[in-house]
């Protein structure tokens, strides 16, 4: 299946390169969920301008596999960052809280104020050189305008102290 995939990315990221354009595909789901499925599929298309939209709580979410260990693995194949927040638990909570693939439960959070390690993340990608767009995915929608708000100052902090 990665074969295949990597096929078509290398069609793609071919065609973006005309026009200096950088492709990232987002470690999701049953096919690139897994961290060394990510890098896989990275050393098939071998592009300069393919690489990652990494989403580091879905290395946990899918699959539960330590986000930072996929952070520190991906960071150097990064095009984009896109970061959101769970809170985690063995057990669930309430109603609120969701099973994982992996079998753990997951509770939607402000970004900065659940299980992930915004720091740790921010600084592995400051070091492997990344220095571009954060985008903030924002999963707590019980009150999306404050959820938007204290997501992005949150994010903000990181980014400054880190």
């Amino acid at each position: 299946m990665l074969e295949r995939m990597a096929t078509s990315m290398q069609m793609i990221a071919d065609n973006a390169a005309a026009m200096n354009i950088s492709v990232g595909v987002e470690n999701h789901r049953r096919h690139l969920g897994r961290i060394e499925q990510t890098e896989r599929l990275v050393r098939l298309v071998d592009r300069a301008n393919f690489g990652v939209n990494i989403d580091p709580t879905n290395f946990r979410a899918v699959f539960g596999q330590d986000h930072i260990e996929g952070v520190r693995r991906i960071a150097k194949d990064v095009v984009h960052v896109h970061l959101k927040d769970h809170h985690i638990s063995a057990e669930p909570q309430d109603d609120s809280w969701r099973q994982a693939p992996n079998g753990q439960y997951l509770k939607n959070a402000i970004g900065g104020e659940g299980d992930a390690d915004w720091p740790r993340i921010v600084r592995l990608l400051k070091d492997a050189g990344y220095d571009d767009t954060v985008s903030l995915e924002v999963v707590d929608l019980n009150d999306i305008l404050a959820s938007i708000t204290k997501g992005v100052e949150n994010l903000k902090r990181v980014i400054e102290n880190t």
